[in-house]
């Protein structure tokens, strides 16, 4: 049984909730460019769609996209993370992985 009630698409991603196990499923787009702007509004729909409850989350960042610092500092903070549970990402492409390692230590 298909348990995902919502889908909404951000400019960087393609986010849906499945209300009966709680988990926010983020498939990031190919190209995205993340920046302080765009991260503000794909946050507000996250409390949007999981109705700001407590959540798992599944990041599919197997494509290539970027992150300005700004956008990272922000998405970092403890507002927008506190309902997360759990987080598991995906994310095969080198690229991207030596970025979010690069800004983990800044």
């Amino acid at each position: 049984m298909n348990t995902l009630s919502m889908s909404i698409s951000t400019e960087i991603a393609e986010l849906s909730f499945d209300e009966e196990n709680l988990i926010l499923h983020i498939r990031m787009k190919e190209g995205a460019e993340m920046n302080l702007e765009n991260t503000k509004d794909h946050y507000e729909l996250i409390k949007e769609i999981t109705h700001n409850t407590r959540h798992r989350v599944l990041v599919d960042s197997s494509l290539f996209f970027t992150v300005d610092s700004s956008a990272f500092k922000y998405s970092v903070k403890d507002e927008l993370t506190s309902k997360r549970i759990a987080v598991a990402h995906y994310n095969p492409c080198l690229a991207n992985r030596l970025l979010l390692h690069y800004f983990k230590g800044t």
